[in-house]
């Protein structure tokens, strides 16, 4: 397609038919390839020629600094203000960002971007920062770093400059702490005790069970029937809810201390 053709069409054009309605001022060669601002170079286009210009010539020179130059122009024709609303197709503005993107990382890498070869020092007294070589070294009253101001330590209360809430020195300490041991998780080991069956007469090992087994329990009646609870202290109650009430505590208490071994089923 032949974008210089549809280009120089548009604006043949509107210089010798203007547009009845809102118009802007479009630089037939753009002011950034060196073109001027006489009326020569000037043409009123509708927003919308004047969007499409934009776009043809980005398509126009596809390459090297003056590709680079179109897309920034572009981009800000996209930006909206209270005057005008910009919108473009999203495949448009992919395409115009990514390409752009790619301009950037290429002029700013390196030599291209200003804070090469370059580092921030601050006079916290004066409140004054400035840029020097990286080489060079730091004058006296000065410190690395921008902006830098004097604060206090949230942990010494020494007044410093400070670029976060603690000072340097208090900041390797903190690194350099010793470090809390790992608690061991201590789980009291519980045996099998030997027991009686009270219905069947058997004798079998159980950490708490009254019965050997659901089937005896069920004939005897007591598949429900709560258990007593001895403490550690002799104590003997009918119920889980006797203990806590004596105790004044809960019934998963009382449970959590016969899970332990503290208490037991009898």
């Amino acid at each position: 397609m032949n974008y210089k053709k549809i280009y120089d069409q548009i604006i043949e054009r509107r210089k010798f038919n203007s547009y009845n309605g809102y118009t802007e001022l479009h630089h037939i060669i753009p002011r950034s390839f060196g073109g001027s601002d006489d009326n020569e170079n000037l043409v009123n286009l509708s927003a919308r020629e004047h969007f499409i210009c934009h776009l043809l010539l980005i398509k126009i020179y596809s390459s090297g600094p003056e590709h680079y130059k179109m897309l920034r122009a572009f981009l800000m024709m996209l930006v909206s203000n209270n005057v005008q609303k910009r919108f473009s197709p999203s495949r448009n503005y992919q395409y115009i960002k990514e390409k752009y993107s790619l301009f950037l990382k290429e002029t700013y890498k390196g030599e291209g971007n200003s804070q090469f070869g370059t580092k921030w020092i601050s006079n916290p007294t004066t409140n004054v920062s400035m840029k020097i070589e990286k080489l060079k070294e730091i004058p006296e009253g000065f410190y690395l770093g921008r902006n830098l101001k004097w604060k206090s330590c949230s942990k010494c209360n020494f007044t410093h400059f400070l670029t976060g809430s603690l000072c340097e020195p208090c900041k390797e300490e903190y690194k350099n702490r010793p470090k809390r041991e790992k608690k061991e998780n201590k789980k009291i080991k519980r045996l099998k005790i030997e027991k009686i069956c009270p219905s069947c007469k058997n004798i079998f090992l159980t950490f708490d069970r009254r019965y050997c087994s659901l089937k005896c329990s069920k004939e005897n009646g007591n598949a429900s029937v709560a258990r007593k609870v001895k403490d550690d202290t002799g104590n003997i109650f009918n119920t889980l809810t006797e203990a806590s009430k004596f105790y004044k505590i809960t019934v998963e208490a009382v449970r959590y201390r016969i899970k332990i071994g503290k208490y037991r089923y009898i």
